[in-house]
């Protein structure tokens, strides 16, 4: 019987599958470039909105029953625009990473990756459903909710979502995920605790607001894509 030579003896990767190497996490988009990026676009973007002579900031960057509610010539096409992007991006994060999530889970891959995607799918969604819905601010206050403790139980949800998820965060891009809790925490902090109606107040809060929203989306779509980047390399060399 032929000895087995453990010494060059394929090493079996993370997910399950014998290579020559262990595979490298597929860095299709660094994190650089993805600050770099969105931070720039989304500046020039509030900016332009905050400058530009036609439309008040206010209506393009507040929620549109806000902004309806304060007009004296409701409703315009425009109103609540910004807000209304933000919801998107929200839900077309959630859908990819719970579209992942699903796709791991079935191809039988890493399955702390895959409640990681799903976790963060159901987490995005609930927050993009809130901010569509006015949860916060306008429904949970009607029964008696206040806005601070919502914000308090959201902030303990996302600290959750990192003590459990540590791992895959500080594997994947952490920088960008650090500055979009930090563009939404100074969001959450001028809405909680700024109460004016002053324009330059309204533009860092939804302008930040935005922003946070694009690199926590960026950040779990390219983990994401990594995950999937690594099972198919895997499968890949498998067949070799």
């Amino acid at each position: 019987m032929q000895a087995i030579d453990y010494a060059n003896r394929p090493m079996l990767d993370e997910v399950g599958y014998h290579s020559e190497k262990p595979l490298k996490t597929g860095r299709w988009l660094g994190s650089g470039t993805i600050l770099f990026t969105i931070v720039g676009l989304g500046l020039m973007f509030i900016t332009a909105i905050a400058l530009q002579p036609w439309v008040p900031a206010g209506d393009l960057l507040r929620d549109p029953l806000a902004v309806a509610e304060m007009s004296e010539t409701c409703c315009k096409l425009y109103f609540g625009f910004v807000s209304t992007l933000g919801s998107l991006m929200w839900f077309m994060a959630a859908a990819v990473c719970f579209f992942v999530g699903c796709l791991l889970y079935t191809i039988g891959e890493d399955s702390r990756r895959a409640t990681f995607m799903v976790a963060a799918a159901l987490f995005t969604a609930w927050l993009g459903a809130d901010d569509l819905f006015m949860i916060h601010d306008h429904v949970l206050p009607e029964f008696g909710v206040p806005e601070l403790l919502t914000y308090g139980v959201y902030g303990g949800l996302a600290f959750l979502h990192l003590l459990f998820f540590w791992r895959e965060i500080l594997q994947s891009r952490v920088t960008v995920f650090l500055v979009a809790g930090s563009m939404l925490a100074m969001s959450v902090g001028i809405d909680a605790f700024i109460h004016n109606d002053h324009a330059l107040r309204i533009v860092m809060e939804d302008g930040a607001k935005l922003i946070g929203i694009a690199l926590w989306g960026a950040f779990h779509i390219a983990a994401g894509f990594d995950y999937l980047l690594e099972a198919s390399r895997g499968r890949t060399e498998q067949t070799v």
